[in-house]
């Protein structure tokens, strides 16, 4: 994209997150690879409103508990140890491990509401249904660890990484979870259904502050939305067809005692031939009629001449491999359960809203135009949509085109990611941000685009493109500050309401 002169703005460096009457501020802060963002609302009477979305920062990331820490520190000072809310999107804890390695820290803070998704009432049926899924694939994966191990220790510590980013819950047998932590020291306790967020409820409102409507527009409330199209216990087990992650998982119960009939006939239905095919390693190795077969070509049994049983023909534990598909499935899940939380402001003309997807992919997306939040229509809050909070640190299937970005404001959008490219590319070798969204992003936002990992270079990232006129680009560069100590802590965003 073409460029003109870098612009820089002059800001304090203080950390105060003040924020002008009829107007939110949004700061995001940076814990290396997570989600932590706090905003600063005016309330009627000219004091502040605070709402944290978030806190934790992937399990995985060097420095990241003291980085949270840190982050932790700023938010006591500026709100002065009082949230008004906290809102959890989902249980990855690189959303919501602060919450547990913070803990002492988060117990001074006053916080007066927490919200949290209808997928976290333990009352609500299909939250139970998508939680024992979400179990069983976590049990399944603990079963393929300890199977591969002996055979690919690099493949089982992969899958043990993401057991350890899926499962909430402290270490070392304490079993307090990050939500049970939030849980005890929030005042509003989540006692009934209606405490928790659904969507299409009436609009929420901030305490205290007029001229803001928060819309919830997501978990959606239909199953096969969160990636799930099979119910094994609805369907006929000889007809039924297995998809791969459910294969998978009835290999791992191949030898296994006390095994229902439901899982044996799932056993069966995994075989990839008929059963009179099969042969196993000890008939294999026994038997007389096959025994110089697998002898001379795979090595099995004892005197094998030399030259024979070519190693390469046994593929021992490698379909253990394949635990990626259910690790895929499971991490779909959680992130389809993300609570979406759109905030319009009244007080402008046209409205602007602000839009918080936390991890949402592709089926919690899609939900989001049909809903209805009073006599607002999910499109229609898209459409009127001025600030993103880019879905999953970027990635490619947690920001939709047609059904999504296309919708939104193409004259007054800017967007936040936060993301650490290079730890992303280089240790987990994950394409966060996705290159191709990311020249997206900042085609639709005219470069407006505020990244958490470049905050200790944003002087230098953000220039104005030839595409937005002068006074645009000054107005925005006015609008944002940043922490300009070597902590490289926050960048904010204020928007006029």
């Amino acid at each position: 994209m073409p460029r003109t002169k870098k612009t820089t703005a002059t800001k304090s460096t203080a950390s105060s997150s003040k924020t002008a009457k009829s107007a939110v501020t949004i700061r995001m802060y940076n814990p290396g690879f997570g989600d932590c963002f706090l905003l600063t609302f005016q309330s009627s009477d000219g004091s502040p409103r605070y709402m944290l979305i978030d806190c934790g920062v992937h399990q995985q990331y060097k420095g990241g508990p003291a980085r949270i820490d840190l982050i932790v520190k700023d938010i006591a000072a500026v709100t002065k140890n009082h949230l008004h809310i906290v809102a959890v999107t989902h249980e990855h804890k690189d959303h919501i491990s602060g919450f547990r390695s913070a803990n002492k820290a988060f117990a001074q803070i006053k916080i007066d509401d927490l919200w949290l998704a209808w997928t976290e009432d333990l009352t609500d049926p299909l939250a139970m249904q998508l939680k024992d899924g979400i179990k069983k694939g976590v049990a399944e994966l603990t079963s393929a660890v300890n199977k591969l191990a002996p055979l690919n220790a690099e493949a089982a510590a992969a899958i043990q990484n993401v057991l350890d980013f899926e499962v909430s819950g402290n270490p070392a047998g304490v079993t307090k979870s990050e939500l049970d932590a939030l849980r005890e020291i929030s005042l509003k306790k989540l006692q009934k259904p209606e405490d928790y967020r659904r969507p299409g409820e009436p609009p929420l409102t901030i305490p205290g502050v007029e001229g803001v409507k928060v819309y919830v527009l997501g978990p959606p409330k239909d199953y096969n939305s969160f990636g799930i199209t099979e119910k094994e216990s609805e369907m006929y087990p000889e007809f039924a067809a297995l998809d791969a992650s459910q294969a998978f998982a009835a290999a791992l119960k191949i030898g296994e005692s006390g095994l229902t009939q439901e899982e044996e006939n799932t056993i069966k239905r995994s075989f990839p031939f008929d059963q009179r095919y099969n042969l196993t390693a000890e008939q294999a190795q026994t038997e007389p009629s096959w025994q110089d077969f697998f002898r001379r070509y795979y090595g099995f049994g004892k005197n094998i001449p030399a030259g024979q049983g070519a190693s390469w023909r046994c593929i021992d534990g490698d379909w253990l491999d394949s635990a990626r598909d259910l690790v895929m499935k499971i991490d779909k899940m959680t992130n389809n359960s993300s609570l979406v939380l759109a905030f319009e402001l009244t007080g402008s003309d046209p409205h602007k809203v602000l839009l918080f997807v936390g991890d949402a992919q592709v089926g919690n997306w899609l939900s989001w135009p049909a809903v209805t939040c009073g006599d607002e229509k999910g499109k229609e809050i898209l459409n009127r949509t001025v600030f993103y909070k880019v879905g999953h640190h970027g990635s490619r299937n947690a920001t939709l085109n047609t059904k999504g970005l296309e919708l939104m404001d193409p004259d007054n959008l800017v967007a936040m990611i936060p993301v650490d490219q290079v730890w992303a590319n280089s240790v987990e070798h994950w394409e966060h941000p996705a290159l191709k969204l990311l020249g997206v992003l900042e085609q639709k936002t005219k470069n407006r685009l505020l990244r958490a990992d470049q905050i200790g270079t944003i002087a230098e990232a953000l220039q104005k493109p030839d595409t937005l006129a002068d006074d645009q680009w000054q107005q925005f560069m006015k609008a944002v500050d940043w922490d300009k100590s070597a902590d490289n802590l926050w960048v904010q965003y204020t928007i006029e309401g």
